[in-house]
C-alpha cells in the first residue's frame, strides 16, 4: 500500500469545478454542489474494490479472522446471501482455507463502504482543453473556482495515476476495530478509492469523498467558498447573459472571466468581464 500522503493536496489557492450549463445553474441557483456515487461516473473501475488482497502467513489470517469473529458491528454488516456460511465457519473455528476467507470478508466490507459513497470530482487547473471538452460540454459551459481552504473543500485529496490496480492489505482496512482512534483504515481507504488508470492523468483531478445515503447528496455552499466564474469560449450570449447576472445577484463579489482561444498556440486566455449592472436580455 502506498503511503497516503503523496495523495494529500499541495496548497492549491482553488479547486476547479468543470460544468455543463445544467449543472452550472444547480449549483449557482441552489447553492449546493453534489456528491455522486462512483457509478455514475465515466470510469467503470473508478472506486470499484479490486479482487486482489494480500494473503498473509496463515497465522496472521487467524488472528485476523478471530478479532472479526468477536466485532459485532463487522459481522453484523455481513450479506446473510453472500457470507452467512464463512461468517458461521469464523464464529465455530472450522474455516478451511484462511485466506480465502480473508479475502471475502475483506471485500464484502469494501463493497458496503462503497454502496454508501459519495465522490466531487475537481481539479486543479482550469484551462485543461480536454476538460473543457469533456466535462463543461465542448466549451459551451463554464468553470467554477472553489476555495481550496473553506471548510467543505480543504479535505480534498488527489488523485493517484498508475499502471496497475492496486492491492489490499485487510489488515489496514480493519486496523480499527480494537482501536478507534486508528486511522490507517481511512488512509488506506483514501488511497483505494483515489487511484485511477494512468490514462486519466490528464484530469489532474482532486476528490472529497464522503458518506451520502443515496445516490447522490447535494451538499450546501455559500459565497466564500467561490473565488471566481469561467464562462467557456463557446458559450451562447444568452446563457452568459444569465450567468453573469446571477452570479452578480446572488455573489457580487466573485470575478466573472471569459475563456477565448488563442491564435498562435493551443491554449487558452481568461478575461475578467467588468459589470457592475445586470444586463437586459432586451
Amino acid at each position: 500500500m502506498e503511503d497516503c500522503g503523496k495523495n494529500k493536496k499541495n496548497e492549491l489557492e482553488n479547486l476547479y469545478k468543470y460544468c455543463d450549463t445544467k449543472a452550472a445553474k444547480a449549483i449557482l441557483l441552489n447553492s449546493t454542489i453534489r456528491f455522486s456515487h462512483p457509478s455514475f461516473f465515466n470510469d467503470p473501475y473508478d472506486a470499484v474494490p479490486p479482487h486482489d488482497v494480500i494473503n498473509g502467513d496463515e497465522k496472521l489470517s487467524k488472528d485476523f479472522l478471530n478479532e472479526l469473529a468477536n466485532n459485532n458491528t463487522v459481522m453484523n454488516s455481513f450479506s446473510q446471501n453472500n457470507l452467512v456460511k464463512i461468517k458461521q465457519e469464523i464464529k465455530e473455528g472450522t474455516y478451511s482455507d484462511l485466506n480465502k476467507a480473508k479475502k471475502n470478508i475483506t471485500y464484502e466490507c469494501l463493497s458496503k463502504i462503497y454502496e454508501s459513497m459519495g465522490i466531487l470530482c475537481l481539479s486543479e487547473k482550469k484551462d485543461n482543453i480536454l476538460m473543457w471538452s469533456h466535462y463543461a460540454d465542448s466549451h459551451k459551459g463554464l468553470v467554477i473556482a472553489f476555495n481550496s481552504n473553506s471548510y467543505l473543500f480543504r479535505s480534498a485529496i488527489r488523485v493517484n495515476y498508475v499502471k496497475s490496480r492496486i492491492s489490499l492489505d485487510p489488515n489496514q482496512i480493519f486496523s480499527n476495530i480494537n482501536n478507534p482512534n486508528d486511522n490507517t483504515c481511512k488512509k488506506a481507504l483514501d488511497v483505494f478509492f483515489s487511484t485511477k488508470y494512468i490514462d486519466w492523468q490528464y484530469e489532474n483531478e482532486l476528490r472529497i469523498i464522503k458518506d451520502i445515503k443515496s445516490k447522490c447528496s447535494d451538499e450546501p455552499i455559500n459565497e466564500f467558498d467561490i473565488i471566481g466564474v469561467y464562462l467557456g469560449c463557446n458559450m451562447n450570449i444568452l446563457d452568459e447573459i444569465f450567468f453573469i447576472n446571477i452570479i452578480k445577484t446572488k455573489f457580487p463579489s466573485i470575478k466573472i472571466y471569459k475563456a477565448y482561444t488563442v491564435i498562435n498556440s493551443f491554449s487558452l486566455n481568461f478575461y475578467e468581464i467588468a459589470c457592475e449592472r445586470l444586463i437586459s436580455l432586451k
